[in-house]
Protein backbone atom coordinates (compact mmCIF):
# COMPACT_ATOMS: atom_id res chain seq x y z
CA UNK A 1 0.00 0.00 0.00
CA UNK A 2 2.64 2.40 1.02
CA UNK A 3 4.07 1.83 -2.76
CA UNK A 4 1.25 1.45 -4.70
CA UNK A 5 -1.09 3.80 -3.24
CA UNK A 6 -1.17 7.81 -2.78
CA UNK A 7 -3.07 7.01 0.67
CA UNK A 8 -1.02 8.93 3.55
CA UNK A 9 0.90 6.97 6.30
CA UNK A 10 -1.21 7.69 8.71
CA UNK A 11 -4.06 6.62 6.50
CA UNK A 12 -2.32 2.92 5.48
CA UNK A 13 -1.59 2.30 9.41
CA UNK A 14 -5.88 2.92 10.22
CA UNK A 15 -6.49 1.17 7.31
CA UNK A 16 -3.99 -1.73 8.36
CA UNK A 17 -6.04 -2.14 11.96
CA UNK A 18 -3.51 0.48 13.71
CA UNK A 19 -4.69 2.79 15.93
CA UNK A 20 -1.70 4.33 17.37
CA UNK A 21 0.50 5.76 14.69
CA UNK A 22 3.38 5.54 17.27
CA UNK A 23 3.22 1.84 17.32
CA UNK A 24 2.82 1.10 13.30
CA UNK A 25 6.04 3.08 13.02
CA UNK A 26 8.02 1.01 15.98
CA UNK A 27 6.49 -2.45 14.25
CA UNK A 28 7.19 -1.07 10.67
CA UNK A 29 10.68 -0.02 11.75
CA UNK A 30 11.34 -3.38 12.99
CA UNK A 31 10.84 -5.45 10.25
CA UNK A 32 11.77 -3.27 7.43
CA UNK A 33 14.77 -0.89 9.33
CA UNK A 34 13.38 2.45 8.38
CA UNK A 35 10.41 4.25 9.15
CA UNK A 36 7.39 4.00 6.72
CA UNK A 37 7.77 7.08 5.23
CA UNK A 38 11.61 6.94 4.19
CA UNK A 39 10.24 3.18 2.59
CA UNK A 40 7.52 5.29 0.50
CA UNK A 41 9.67 7.78 -0.73
CA UNK A 42 12.41 5.22 -1.23
CA UNK A 43 10.18 3.16 -3.41
CA UNK A 44 7.97 5.73 -5.22
CA UNK A 45 11.02 7.90 -6.28
CA UNK A 46 10.24 10.93 -4.35
CA UNK A 47 13.47 10.95 -2.68
CA UNK A 48 14.19 14.34 -1.25
CA UNK A 49 18.17 15.27 -0.72
CA UNK A 50 19.92 17.55 1.36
Amino acid sequence: MLINSSYSVNEIAGKCGFHNMANFNRIFRERKRCNPKEFKQKYTGKCVFI
